[in-house]
């Protein structure tokens, strides 16, 4: 057999496919083993990452940051709260694969109760499409993240994912009832009933829209803003293309950093619940991290009072102070660099009465080197202490009002020692004797 035979020789499909296969695999081995380098250990855990997708596991742990802290760390146990105040966890358990709800006892450091949602059972009762979002893929019981949960009265919680139903379980994690709709990021409650944003897929067929959107229109992501009452009941429900083009701003829709496709980003939607000069109860805060602007609606009559673009970048978190004061958590992402921030995070309290902005104890972000690329959250209490979660690397750091440290909780799986995410956490007021009570009624869940 001559050479230009052997050239042309006819060969099946799948011999040549294992070949191919076969030099990639040495590609990847040599490359992870010779070279050593952050690309190259990236590349050779392609396969392992693309089987665990596959089998609905994945791992989101990130590389130990705080050596061997772990779990609640008290450092000042005789700090007085200005309230009965308990922690309400929102974690994902690095040793169970699962997320999870602790509420925690802030000055003994006891779980009180644990919520451990069904997450598959939960999601056989959604009929979202799997032409958007494939929930038994993306958040099966090994993936999914339960974020900015809200504990009601009666120990009812409601939570969510990213992209997923606003789901409310009992007091003994049993299922009650859900929204079907795509809602992601904050959870926040206004008196009456629970404000979450939402998401629809695909291009609403404005003219003035289609254009810029451009060609991939099925992709484009429309947030919206949604209101539900404790029975999850939508009472309000409001697309932003239409609030931004009824307000004619729709030159701001497309003024981030980010591509088209998710101009808005919506993450956080803040009810005002004081009156003031500046803002009414009612009132709502948007936070849009690709437009890196903090918005104030007022949906009663479907205007837009306020926005500011700046100088927060890619922010979350909008905080109601007092009649006159607004706190942004600030990531300070670089643009076009999903994996970084500019130095760390910090904390902006921007003043309506002076039209001016100042940084809150930056000193404290920059010493303790806080730096979470997406999500995060500061909250500011009565008496000046004040809460930092560090979402991406699990950590949480709570401090009094002259800086000093009163515990920290650090999310560290013991088996692979990495750091999991918290996810919207929460420090709330709660009669402890009530809700024990409460757990009696049920029997204290064993049933």
């Amino acid at each position: 057999m001559n050479f230009e035979k052997i050239i042309f020789k006819k060969i099946e499909v799948w011999v040549l496919l294992l070949v191919i296969i076969f030099f990639i695999f040495l590609t990847i081995l040599f490359g992870s083993l010779v070279l050593r380098s952050e690309t190259a250990k990236k590349v050779a855990d392609i396969p392992e990452k693309l089987k665990k997708i596959f089998s609905g596991e994945l791992d989101i742990g990130v590389q130990n940051r705080f050596g061997d802290k772990s779990g609640l760390i008290f450092h000042n146990k005789k700090f007085q709260y200005e309230e009965n105040f308990h922690l309400l966890l929102a974690r994902y358990d690095g040793d169970q694969k699962k997320s999870l709800v602790e509420l925690i006892n802030l000055k003994s450091g006891k779980i009180i109760h644990t919520w451990k949602p069904n997450i598959n059972f939960i999601n056989s009762k959604s009929k979202i499409s799997k032409e958007f979002i494939n929930l038994n893929r993306d958040h099966n019981q090994k993936r999914y993240q339960i974020i900015y949960p809200y504990l009601s009265v009666n120990g009812d919680l409601y939570f969510h994912s990213i992209y997923s139903p606003l789901v409310k379980i009992d007091i003994c994690s049993k299922y009650v009832s859900s929204v079907d709709e795509m809602t992601h990021h904050s959870i926040e409650f206004d008196g009456s009933g629970i404000w979450t944003p939402f998401t629809t897929f695909g291009s609403n067929n404005n003219p003035g829209l289609d254009e810029k959107i451009g060609t991939n229109k099925k992709l484009f992501y429309d947030d919206g803003i949604m209101k539900v009452d404790l029975s999850n009941n939508i009472v309000f429900k409001k697309s932003l293309i239409e609030i931004f083009l009824d307000n004619g701003l729709s030159h701001l829709i497309f003024s981030g950093k980010e591509p088209s496709y998710d101009p808005f980003h919506l993450n956080d939607i803040q009810p005002a619940l004081i009156d003031g000069e500046f803002y009414k109860r009612g009132d709502l805060f948007l936070s849009f991290r690709h437009l890196s602007t903090i918005v104030l609606y007022r949906p009663t009559t479907n205007k837009i009072l306020w926005y500011k673009k700046f100088p927060w970048e890619f922010q979350h978190d909008v905080d109601v102070i007092d009649s006159n004061r607004i706190s942004i958590f600030n990531n300070n992402r670089l643009p076009h660099n999903f994996d970084k921030t500019i130095k760390n995070n910090n904390l902006i309290i921007y003043d309506f009465s002076k039209d001016n902005t100042e940084y809150y104890h930056k000193d404290i972000f920059d010493k303790f080197d806080v730096r979470t690329v997406t999500m995060g959250s500061a909250e500011i209490f009565k008496n000046k202490s004040f809460l930092i979660e560090e979402n991406n690397h699990g950590r949480l750091l709570m401090f009094d009002k002259n800086d000093k440290l009163i515990w920290e909780y650090i999310n560290k799986a013991t088996k692979n020692k990495k750091l999991y995410r918290v996810n919207g956490s929460r420090i709330i007021s709660l009669d402890e004797n009530k809700f024990e009570e409460k757990l009696r009624e049920n029997n204290d869940c064993k049933i």
